[in-house]
């Protein structure tokens, strides 16, 4: 990283990302160890900790009082953040932190130590390397970013670094879910644009046992598949599908929906996002469904081993096991 600006990538819990978004904080937990207000030495923070706490281990006591000093003291005022999301909306926030260290149990009840951040910008997570996204995973709250923060300044800046065919550093700990999404949906946007996507998902209604017709690029009249529920096209419901490579807006969804007889319904593909008034309409007539990116790359890994050879090699995985923490 060449980058003189000091990076930390946070991570919050999905049900407090937006709280953080629409309040300009971020936050962490250990809410009984009180306001490190005046604790600037790390072991006065572990004294106040170990008062807290007595029963828990020293490795323990090292980690979680480490991360409350960096959080209170070694981040300061002008370095940046990125907040990975994993609710909503899957995209790296970034921020700059514009005000000290604040305890306040008042705003927020289990992550009242606080710090001011002007967000500045989001950005879809399959715009970041594999590499990022892997060190923007760590196990750590907050953590710094050391080896890439070059390519998150880029995406500050609106650029785009050249991402490699697939690089990619070890971390201690791995989403496993949320890396395949990556980057199945990395994979998808560099070489399934355009009628790439059509052509995917009329491969998809066919393993779900629909029967197709994909039309030719550039003589769709609006409409790029057509999906029967039998081999003769004579059982309804008929569905049409149109493909897309960006944003999907409400007109385009109304265009749809237009074309559609009684006994037909209509689904809308995009490797991009639906805007709010685009998803109000589809809601409101009930006709369209739609599926945006993540969507389309989450039926693609549930339908992975069905695949057809060309996209497995596109799109190249492996079965990975893992703990069912569930189960316990």
């Amino acid at each position: 990283m060449n980058s003189q600006k000091t990076i930390w990538g946070f991570h919050a819990r999905i049900e407090n990302e937006q709280f953080f978004i629409d309040n300009s904080v971020i936050g962490i937990g250990w809410s009984p160890v009180g306001s490190l207000i005046g604790l600037t030495e790390r072991e006065q923070v572990k004294e106040k900790y170990r008062a807290i706490f007595p029963d828990h281990s020293n490795a323990k006591v090292s980690t979680s009082a480490g991360q409350l000093y960096r959080f209170a003291n070694e981040a300061k005022k002008g370095d940046l953040i990125a907040m990975t999301r994993k609710g909503g909306e899957k995209e790296v926030c970034i921020g700059e932190i514009t005000g000290d260290y604040f305890f306040d149990a008042k705003k927020h009840e289990h992550n009242p130590h606080l710090r001011q951040v002007k967000w500045l910008k989001s950005v879809r997570r399959e715009l970041f390397s594999q590499g990022c996204l892997y060190e923007l995973g760590s196990a750590l709250t907050l953590f710094q970013v050391k080896e890439y923060g070059d390519e998150i300044l880029a995406a500050l800046h609106g650029k785009t670094m050249e991402i490699p065919a697939d690089e990619a550093i070890a971390t201690e700990s791995v989403d496993y879910e949320q890396q395949a999404l990556d980057f199945a949906k990395k994979q998808l946007l560099r070489y399934e644009k355009g009628h790439g996507v059509a052509r995917l998902f009329g491969h998809l209604l066919e393993i779900l046992g629909y029967h197709t017709e994909v039309s030719s690029p550039g003589k769709d009249g609006g409409v790029d598949i057509v999906a029967y529920p039998d081999e003769l096209g004579v059982r309804t419901p008929r569905i049409k599908v149109q493909c897309k490579s960006g944003d999907v807006k409400a007109p385009e969804v109304r265009d749809l929906h237009g074309t559609l007889n009684e006994d037909e319904q209509g689904i809308i593909v995009t490797l991009g996002k639906f805007t709010p008034d685009g998803r109000q309409f589809a809601q409101s007539k009930g006709k369209v469904q739609l599926y945006d990116g993540d969507r389309l790359v989450e039926l693609v890994l549930e339908h992975y081993e069905e695949l057809d050879s060309s996209y497995k090699a596109l799109m190249p995985l492996k079965r990975v096991y893992v703990p069912d923490i569930s189960a316990e």
